[in-house]
């Protein structure tokens, strides 16, 4: 068989077209064709084989990365958020009743906190997958 005529099976099969028409288009048996698309993965994956000092590896950005974007979204961020919640569901009350709007200001800040560390994190790990290539 041609090498364009496997490829064009592999292409159908891969698309999924029903072995019965892949059969009836191109005169062969399924085996034939399971055949060809088993011969071509094998020779795919063979070719794809890289050794391991090739293998991505996690650089310490993307560790940092990853690092600052956990802190953000569950410490400040959470905290900011629950101290707003606790702020508005005791009306006012609690967290410090002394310092009344002032909490407005600390469960905004600690929402901003959260947000600036994420933001961080997310261009550490661009800057990171950049480096990579």
């Amino acid at each position: 068989m041609s090498v364009d005529r496997d490829e064009e099976i592999i292409a159908a099969y891969a698309a999924g077209q029903d072995l019965g028409h892949i059969e009836r288009r191109f005169g062969i048996s399924a085996d034939e064709i399971r055949r060809i698309v088993a011969t071509e993965t094998e020779i795919k994956v063979a070719t794809d084989k890289r050794p391991s000092a090739q293998r991505p590896r996690v650089t310490p950005l993307g560790a940092a990365g990853i690092v600052l974007i956990a802190i953000g979204l569950v410490g400040p961020c959470a905290g900011g958020i629950l101290w707003l919640a606790v702020y508005y569901l005791s009306e006012t009350a609690y967290p410090v009743s002394s310092w009344q709007e002032g909490n407005l200001a600390v469960g905004l800040s600690g929402m901003c906190a959260g947000s600036v560390l994420t933001v961080t994190g997310v261009v550490l790990l661009l800057v990171a997958r950049s480096q990579r290539r």
